[in-house]
Formats: C-alpha cells, structure tokens, sequence
C-alpha cells in the first residue's frame, strides 16, 4: 500500500517499506496459497490477473515515483512471507530507474524483524529525520 499511495500522491517526501512486497507475481509463485486470498479480495482476479498482479506490483511502475522521494526498503534475510529476493529485486529496479532508495536486509531474521526492533526503529527515526 505504501507504494501505490507513493505513485498516486507528488505530495509524500519520502517512504519508508518494511518486509513489503513490490512483486506480487513472485509472491504468488513462491506462496501459492495467498491465490485463494487474491480471488477473494481483488476485483476481477479470475479474469484479468495478471494486470490486477501488475497494477499492485511497484517493481513494474517503479519509474513512476517522483524522483525526489526516497525509498526506504528494510527486509529479513531469513523472511518466509516474503521472500527477500522481492527487496533486492525492487532496489535493483529502483537503482535502474535512478529513483534514490536504500535497502536495509536484517540477516538471520525473519517477517517482522524480531531480531533487530531497536535497530529498525533507529533506521527507521534517523530515515524520516534526515528526509523531512
């Protein structure tokens, strides 16, 4: 959600993404169990998926972000919900658009960064500090 709010919006100065997803066709392929979740929840599913996949996946509209906002991403190494290739994926796109980012990946941890709270929030205080 932070992504789409970031496309739709010039008014946002910089996004910060924890364990988030910028691909939802990769996500799809490596939890095909969230399919059955996706029929429910986003219209026209069954019958136009890979645009409605698209439309909510920021790696393939990543040139579409003002470029005077920076990314945040920070991601577990070890998260089983997403994958953190979804992370470094989407940090190489954003690198290939020349969309200024920065991409944190916590080793050895998971979905929600148990492992490294304080950490994250430092990052997390000092990114929002430094951008606003």
């Amino acid at each position: 959600m932070t992504y789409i709010a970031a496309k739709r919006s010039t008014k946002i100065s910089a996004i910060a993404v924890v364990s988030g997803v910028s691909d939802l066709h990769k996500l799809v392929e490596y939890r095909p169990d969230m399919e059955n979740l996706f029929v429910k929840k986003i219209p026209n599913y069954s019958t136009e998926k890979d645009k409605q996949l698209n439309d909510r996946s920021a790696i393939k509209w990543a040139g579409m972000f003002s470029k005077n906002m920076p990314i945040l991403i920070i991601h577990g190494q070890k998260d089983n919900r997403v994958v953190v290739r979804d992370a470094q994926d989407m940090a190489a796109e954003l690198e290939r658009v020349g969309q200024p980012h920065k991409l944190i990946i916590y080793e050895n941890d998971d979905h929600f960064l148990r492992k490294h709270i304080e950490e994250e929030r430092q990052e997390l205080v000092s990114w929002f500090k430094s951008k606003l």
